[in-house]
């Protein structure tokens, strides 16, 4: 009889933790509210303007580029994953040159919302600005294919699962 009852503790403290582990997603990520809040500027030469909205176009690029692997998912409470990161584009445009560049900070944060590692990633595009948001996508895709290929996506995961309530 007791026997049954250690088997039967081993197997429910091992289905919580399987249940734990599937269904921890790999990394969540967030932008700023301010990336979808506000339309920024590009300014394009002789007095033209084009606007945009880097986080509607850079959540736009992670879904495309991350729909066969989804280890990239926006960050939700009550989520857990074994990373949280924060996307933060700066991104400008030389009207001289026609290049376009995105400089995107990537912010690992622990469960306290704290920031324990921080990357760079870099991406230019030559281009002369013509139809702005097709090219801001399709500059951001190839940000996103950067930003999958960064060794510490891949390691350095968190002891515990973090919450995605520490999201802002």
């Amino acid at each position: 009889m007791k026997g049954n009852n250690v088997n039967l503790k081993l197997l429910a403290l091992f289905s919580i933790f399987l249940t734990n582990i599937l269904s921890a997603h790999e990394i969540q990520y967030f932008i700023p509210k301010k990336f979808y809040e506000s339309l920024f500027t590009i300014s394009v030469g002789y007095g033209q303007n084009h606007f945009y909205s880097p986080g509607k176009l850079l959540e736009e690029a992670i879904n495309i580029q991350t729909k066969k692997d989804k280890i990239l998912k926006k960050c939700l409470p009550g989520e857990k994953s074994k990373k949280i990161i924060q996307l933060t584009p700066g991104s400008s445009f030389n009207p001289q040159m026609n290049v376009f560049q995105t400089d995107l900070k990537v912010d690992f944060l622990d469960e306290r919302s704290e920031v324990i590692m921080s990357k760079k990633i870099t991406h230019k595009t030559v281009t002369r600005m013509a139809s702005h948001e097709d090219v801001i996508l399709d500059h951001y895709k190839k940000l996103v294919e950067k930003l999958i290929d960064v060794d510490e996506l891949r390691t350095s995961e968190s002891k515990n699962l973090i919450d995605g309530k520490i999201c802002n």
